[in-house]
């Protein structure tokens, strides 16, 4: 004889509203100020962000010299 299993129903995953609002301000602050993006490197490595620092001043000298 088969036994019948009771199917569950699939509860719907809640959206993490605070990252949602996180994404929506990360997104504003590119498009307000995409030369520095420190705030985004500084979970990272320090070193990586000073780096990071580093390429952009690099790159903006690049662009203010052609």
């Amino acid at each position: 004889m088969k036994k019948k299993m009771n199917k569950k129903k699939k509860k719907k995953k809640k959206k993490n509203v605070s990252r949602l609002l996180e994404n929506r301000m990360r997104m504003r602050e590119s498009i307000l100020a995409p030369e520095v993006p420190y705030q985004r490197t500084q979970s990272l490595n320090p070193s990586l962000s000073i780096i990071a620092l580093e390429l952009l001043q690099f790159h903006s000298k690049l662009i203010n010299t052609e």
